[in-house]
């Protein structure tokens, strides 16, 4: 199973206004569960920033889609945060997936 991790970080002085943010963007890219389904969101802060995450599970042959997705609500969040804000878009699988892919198996 693929999971799509975006994070995202903003300045602590922007967390209201990235708080107001992701709720416009749950309303403007509602949910689609033919292409991932969201398992965690998740936020902390340090050093005076916030770093919020959400993971998703990808539907199976739909990687390109869900990638697609979580870039657009990147984007969204950059436009309304300016400079200081910074994301990342990732692929992760189970690390017992991750292992079948180098022909070994993980101990029980």
């Amino acid at each position: 199973m693929v999971y799509i991790v975006l994070t995202v970080w903003v300045p602590a002085a922007k967390g209201k206004l990235l708080g107001k943010k992701v709720i416009e963007a749950l309303a403007k890219f509602p949910a689609d569960k033919s292409i991932s389904n969201v398992v965690l969101q998740m936020a902390g802060s340090n050093n005076g920033c916030i770093r919020a995450i959400s993971i998703s599970e990808v539907v199976d042959g739909k990687i390109k889609e869900a990638l697609s997705r979580a870039t657009r609500f990147a984007i969204f969040y950059g436009e309304a945060m300016g400079e200081d804000f910074k994301y990342s878009v990732e692929t992760l699988m189970l690390a017992m997936e991750a292992m079948r892919t180098i022909g070994m198996e993980m101990p029980e």
